[in-house]
């Protein structure tokens, strides 16, 4: 759904995972596109490590600035990764 946050489980606004969470990125990647899905993180087909190398995206987040990013497509959801650990999953109504 487009403009969805996983901190809101109704879904208002972008996907976001709260900064400093102690799950890895790609376990929180794949619980924000989950969550606007509205399934569970394991139903999630490809899985994130399928679709992306989750070892160069863990390497690539270690050495980048909080104001980077990084941005993908998975399941449909353009994921932006931050440098400040925020994740967001948002639709792509086109």
């Amino acid at each position: 759904m487009p403009g969805m946050s996983a901190d809101d489980s109704e879904g208002e606004g972008p996907k976001r995972s709260r900064p400093g969470s102690r799950q890895s990125i790609d376990v929180r990647v794949a619980e924000a596109v989950a969550r606007a899905e509205g399934v569970d993180p394991t139903e999630l087909k490809p899985h994130l490590y399928d679709a992306i190398d989750t070892e160069a995206l863990d390497r690539v987040l270690e050495s980048m600035e909080p104001d980077a990013s990084v941005r993908f497509r998975f399941h449909g959801y353009r994921v932006v990764v931050r440098g400040d650990d925020t994740v967001s999953v948002d639709g792509d109504d086109s």
